[in-house]
C-alpha cells in the first residue's frame, strides 16, 4: 500500500477505490447550439414509442375492462388486410408467438403442423375480438388474413435463423455466434441446419440471390405486398411531394415507385432517383 492510500484511509473519507460517484443527469443537446447566455439550447422532445409498443398486452386487456381489443379488417377494399389502431399490436403478438413456439425448420408456414399453427391463432383470439358480428363466411376471411400475417412472421423468423447460421459458418470463432440461434437446443438447431443445407433450400436461396442481382435498383418494399402498400397510401391520403408537377393521386404508380425506392429522404441508388425525376 502506498502513502497516498494510507493518508486517505486515516481521514474521514473512504479509500478512493470505494468512493461512489454521484449520478449525473445527461442533457441532450447539439454541440455548439447555445443561447446568448451560453446556456444549453432548448432540445426537441424525444420520440417515444407508441402506447401499444411498450405496454404489456395483458395490461391493455385489463384497461379495456377485460374485453377483447378491437381489430379491424379491410372489408370495403376487399383485401381483408389488418387496419386500425391495433394493427401493429396484433401483428407483433403473432410474431412473438411464432418465435416462441415454432422452430424455423419448416420450408414455409403451410408446412407447419396444423396443431402448432392453431396455438398461435388461439393466442390472437384470446386478446382480440376477431369474430365480432361477422357471418360465418366473413369469419373464414379473417382466418385467411391471419394465415397471411402468420406466414410473413414465420418467413422473417426463418430468414433470421438462416442469417445467423451463415454468420456461424463465416466466423465460427466469433463469440456472438457461440450459441445456437435463440439459445435453442442442439437437437432443434440441427433440424434448422438440415433445412438450410438441403438441396431444395440452397437452390431457392441461390435463385433469389441471382434475381436480386438482376434488379436495376434495390427496393424498400420488403415483405409487404404491393397491394398492402397501395392500400395504406390510399387510406392515409398521403400525398406525393411532386403531386403538383405530375398530378398523381395517392396510390398511383408514380407514388408507389417513390415509396418503394426512397426512405427517409434517401434513395435506394442514383439510378432510382434519376428515373423518378
Amino acid at each position: 500500500m502506498n502513502g497516498d492510500d494510507k493518508s486517505s484511509q486515516d481521514g474521514d473519507e473512504p479509500p478512493r477505490r470505494w468512493r461512489k460517484r454521484p449520478r449525473q443527469q445527461c442533457v441532450s443537446q447539439d454541440i455548439g447550439q447555445l443561447d446568448s447566455n451560453n446556456g444549453p439550447a432548448e432540445t426537441q422532445s424525444k420520440k417515444t414509442r407508441s402506447r401499444s409498443r411498450g405496454q404489456n398486452l395483458h395490461e391493455m386487456w385489463l384497461e379495456n375492462g377485460k374485453k377483447k381489443l378491437p381489430i379491424e379488417f379491410d372489408w370495403e377494399g376487399g383485401s381483408f388486410l389488418l387496419i386500425g389502431e391495433n394493427k401493429k399490436l396484433y401483428t407483433r403478438v403473432i410474431g412473438n408467438k411464432v418465435r416462441e413456439l415454432l422452430i424455423p425448420c419448416h420450408k414455409d408456414w403451410a408446412s407447419i403442423p396444423k396443431e402448432d399453427r392453431h396455438q398461435i391463432f388461439k393466442k390472437a383470439k384470446r386478446y382480440f375480438n376477431m369474430k365480432g358480428e361477422l357471418s360465418k363466411n366473413d369469419y373464414n376471411f379473417v382466418k385467411v388474413s391471419f394465415e397471411r400475417a402468420s406466414a410473413i412472421c414465420y418467413s422473417r423468423h426463418k430468414c433470421a435463423a438462416y442469417t445467423y447460421y451463415k454468420g456461424q459458418q463465416r466466423a465460427p470463432r466469433d463469440p456472438k455466434f457461440s450459441e445456437n440461434y435463440r439459445k435453442m437446443s442442439d437437437e432443434n438447431w440441427q433440424k434448422c441446419i438440415t433445412l438450410f443445407t438441403s438441396e431444395a433450400f440452397i437452390n431457392k436461396s441461390t435463385k433469389n440471390a441471382d434475381n436480386r442481382k438482376k434488379q436495376k435498383y434495390p427496393s424498400y418494399q420488403e415483405s409487404k405486398s404491393f397491394v398492402a402498400h397501395k392500400m395504406d397510401l390510399i387510406r392515409n391520403g398521403e400525398k406525393n411531394p411532386y403531386e403538383d408537377e405530375f398530378g398523381d393521386e395517392p396510390g398511383s404508380l408514380i407514388e408507389m415507385f417513390h415509396t418503394f425506392h426512397c426512405k427517409a429522404g434517401k434513395w435506394a441508388n442514383k439510378e432510382a432517383e434519376d428515373d423518378y425525376i
